[in-house]
């Protein structure tokens, strides 16, 4: 009886260390990637996270609906170029909510870039369309 016990609070442990770790897990996912800035977007940088917030490179991306305001993602390819390759869901756009950078078919993250048509054409040309997107959940 008594070991029965044991084993039942060490399964039942073991149970909640293992759902614990899935909720924290990142998932890995490929995207299309495109950027935007401030002079070419109508919205100039305000961000619809918090309207009076304004989008910083580095830092700022538009995502689907899918992620919640305040989603962590890494793009792996970004580190040490923007950042860390740590970004934060902090927009939203017609582009990203509808997929249309990648006909339907996968996630658009759209990246914002301080500069103008140059700075993008360089990464657009630097860098491939689609890459793997570590999205880590929220919480």
């Amino acid at each position: 009886m008594y070991m029965r016990t044991i084993i039942i609070i060490i399964f039942a442990f073991m149970s909640a260390a293992c759902s614990n770790m899935s909720e924290k897990s990142p998932n890995k996912i490929k995207a299309r990637i495109t950027y935007y800035n401030a002079h070419e977007d109508k919205w100039g940088a305000r961000v619809a996270m918090y309207p009076k917030m304004r989008a910083c490179e580095g830092v700022t991306v538009a995502a689907h609906p899918t992620f919640q305001f305040g989603t962590k993602v890494i793009i792996p390819n970004f580190k040490g170029i923007l950042g860390n390759g740590v970004f934060e869901v902090q927009d939203r756009g017609t582009a990203v909510t509808r997929k249309k950078a990648s006909h339907g078919n996968e996630f658009v993250f759209d990246v914002f870039l301080n500069g103008r048509t140059r700075k993008l054409n360089l990464f657009e040309k630097t860098f491939p369309e689609y890459m793997d997107v570590i999205v880590l959940k929220k919480g």
